[in-house]
């Protein structure tokens, strides 16, 4: 690029040397035809006419001269003014090869950084701890005419990494704190049992609130249901959403839990 530069401006400046050579033989000419035309037409006349032929030839030759030079002048100013325009409309597509090159720039960075968020969220989903839930054993008795189970439930973290059991909850009746770690694969028999009425839907809600490396907190929900069967009960469980701590339910996950 450089030698390019060079080879450029030097070339100008020949261009323009040669310019003003060709001007300078040129009124060099017009002085010759000048001193030809005094000496052929205006030395054989009389003194006055022969001051005004004297001054009609070198005014000629001078404007001629003027003209050649003016005309160098327009010739280089013209080009000047081409070069800076073609240096313009090359500045302005480097220019945009810029700001598309920035763009492209852009774009993949920001394709490489959502690969990477991807590519993070899946490692920590793979890598998560997953808590599932189960009876442990279950009996239904009547009170007051109601059935009411008394339920021992059992924790299982069924993912690849500890998980700490903050609380469980069932609906009608306290939750449990804990505070427990449960390492992969773990059970953790739920010593306390739940006790609770069997609604008319026969399901009833509850949660296991945990924390994981990676999270604050986590609740994940699960249902029990109740078939009344002859000669007894029949109780399954079954483990629903998981709710993050920025979830806007995560403080009343089992309000309007129907709705959801």
């Amino acid at each position: 690029m450089l030698f390019g530069a060079f080879n450029f401006v030097w070339h100008e400046s020949a261009l323009r040397t040669e310019q003003r050579v060709k001007a300078a033989d040129a009124a060099d000419d017009y002085a010759a035809s000048a001193d030809k035309k005094i000496r052929d037409r205006c030395l054989s006349l009389k003194a006055e006419a022969q001051l005004v032929c004297v001054t009609e030839a070198v005014k000629s030759s001078r404007e001629s001269q003027r003209e050649e030079y003016d005309l160098v002048a327009q010739q280089q100013a013209a080009r000047w003014t081409m070069i800076a325009g073609g240096a313009a409309s090359i500045g302005l597509i480097v220019s945009l090869i810029g700001i598309v090159l920035v763009w492209t720039t852009f774009r993949e960075t920001r394709r490489s950084t959502n690969a990477a968020v991807r590519s993070y969220d899946a490692f920590v989903k793979f890598e998560s701890p997953m808590i599932d839930i189960d009876f442990s054993e279950y009996s239904v008795l009547y009170h007051n005419g109601r059935p009411m189970v008394l339920a021992y439930l059992v924790v299982r973290n069924i993912g690849r990494s500890p998980a700490i059991i903050i609380d469980v909850c069932v609906q009608g009746d306290e939750s449990r704190t804990y505070s427990r770690i449960i390492a992969s694969g773990e059970k953790l028999p739920l010593k306390d049992p739940f006790q609770f009425y069997i609604p008319e839907s026969g399901a009833v809600y509850g949660y296991i609130e945990f924390l994981t490396a990676v999270s604050p907190g986590k609740k994940r929900i699960f249902v029990m249901g109740f078939e009344k069967m002859e000669p007894g009960w029949r109780a399954s469980i079954h483990p629903n959403d998981i709710l993050d701590h920025d979830d806007p339910s995560y403080d009343r996950p089992l309000e309007d839990i129907d709705r959801r």
